[in-house]
């Protein structure tokens, strides 16, 4: 009888919710059969959920309680960073000035994306489940640098640090557990102060091999042709789906 009366809408929504899953789990068959493979599936099986088009808001009701509960059974990830809930962005602009590139690209920051006892294991599997691979824990450099091959995404798995991104005449902001900064190419950071517990996950999409600049001499065109030939990313390091960064950045460009 339910099913009977559920509209034309709210059946298309359970049909490609459940082909999303089908997707998911033929996706995750390759991996080693070991404690990863269901964290796997299951990173898997959120993004194909979240991949339905239109936002879960705008679902009928039974088919977004369907969603909501599959999106909880995900588990190892914060329902806050697939979903957004709770979650601030913010977006900046930084221009050449000479000694650092920066990016035609805005950096976004991704306020409370991951709860902020989640862990350093969290970030990294968020971003290995976003494409963003290669990931490395450590703190962050206290003087101006940037990579001009590959694009970086930083999560603050613990502690908070004062960070200056563009540039010695760039802008000042606080990060601290939980908040993720997705860095296009050329980007200047630097850590201006922090405590001893900062703790940063960092990854690359497709794991792309990074460069260390300093903005030195004699060294400006030769990075700003790397930069150029830095592509966008297939996916959003922290939202599912293609998510702002793509947009704003294939806008950008």
């Amino acid at each position: 009888m339910f099913v009977q009366r559920v509209n034309a809408h709210t059946r298309s929504a359970y049909r490609l919710i459940l082909a999303a899953l089908v997707a998911a789990r033929a996706g995750c068959r390759s991996m080693k059969n070991d404690g990863r493979r269901r964290v796997g599936y299951r990173q898997a099986a959120a993004g194909a959920i979240l991949a339905v088009p239109g936002r879960l808001a705008s679902l009928p009701a039974p088919a977004g309680a369907l969603v909501t509960l599959l999106i909880l059974w995900t588990g190892r990830v914060s329902t806050r960073s697939v979903t957004g809930l709770g979650m601030r962005l913010e977006t900046y602009k930084f221009v050449d000035d000479g000694r650092i590139p920066n990016s035609v690209l805005p950096v976004l920051i991704y306020h409370d994306a991951l709860d902020s006892h989640a862990g350093a294991p969290a970030y990294e599997e968020l971003f290995a489940s976003h494409g963003w691979l290669g990931a490395w824990r450590d703190g962050m450099f206290g003087f101006h640098h940037f990579h001009s091959t590959t694009h970086e995404v930083l999560g603050i798995a613990a502690g908070r640090a004062h960070v200056l991104l563009g540039g010695p005449r760039g802008h000042g902001l606080e990060l601290r557990s939980g908040d993720v900064a997705a860095l296009p190419a050329g980007t200047g950071h630097c850590n201006a102060g922090s405590g001893p517990s900062l703790l940063v996950v960092g990854a690359y999409p497709n794991g792309m091999r990074w460069d260390l600049r300093r903005g030195g001499p004699g060294e400006h065109e030769e990075v700003r042709a790397n930069i150029a030939r830095v592509p966008v990313p297939d996916q959003d390091p922290v939202h599912l789906g293609a998510g702002p960064l793509r947009e704003l950045w294939s806008r950008a460009r």
